[in-house]
């Protein structure tokens, strides 16, 4: 039994959202492709699960999981306040003015993939005396403990780098980014 299939398994017992202390829980995956970053570490192959407390009162929200390519066409705002971020216009320019049903006004911004670079360091390089190299991997930024709005555009906008000699196919095209939205009820 393969390590990748009982996590497979165990995920599949886990529910997309529950309530807990009358907030909701949210369970989802994100998929940061060959070489991702979480929490300043390598994630090799695939979907990290992401598991998130709904910011507003009462569990009475949902968590979408939305793919748009840039430009998004929204526009997003941060409130002084509590620093939740939120979606205050939907354009008529971008990909998200076909998706009024997945993007709409009123819709916090939990998460976002952005294109970092980090070092790699490949086996034989360094075995033969070489340092490491530079190189474009996905993570993902989460809009809670304050993070800046810049910051989460920033983000966004990076899924624009490319990088001509990656492993990953995908790396070499302009990123999709993924979007974690809450929407109330």
């Amino acid at each position: 039994m393969s390590l990748r299939w009982l996590l497979a398994t165990l995920l599949l017992l886990v529910p997309a959202s529950c309530i807990v202390n009358n907030k909701s829980v949210f369970n989802t995956n994100v998929n940061l492709g060959l070489l991702g970053w979480a929490n300043d570490q390598p994630f090799v192959n695939g979907d990290m699960f992401v598991s998130m407390t709904s910011v507003l009162p009462n569990g009475k929200s949902e968590l979408l999981k939305v793919q748009l390519p840039l430009p998004l066409g929204i526009d997003l705002e941060q409130s002084p306040k509590d620093g939740i971020i939120r979606v205050v216009s939907v354009s008529g320019k971008g990909s998200a003015k076909n998706t009024e049903e997945t993007v709409k006004v009123g819709d916090i911004l939990r998460a976002v993939t952005a294109r970092v670079k980090k070092m790699s360091y490949p086996q034989q390089q360094v075995a033969l005396g070489g340092i490491g190299r530079p190189q474009l991997a996905t993570t993902i930024l989460f809009c809670e403990r304050r993070r800046d709005l810049d910051e989460i555009l920033d983000g966004l906008a990076s899924n624009l780098e490319t990088a001509d000699a990656h492993p990953d196919d995908a790396m070499r095209i302009p990123g999709i980014p993924t979007l974690l939205l809450e929407r109330a009820l």
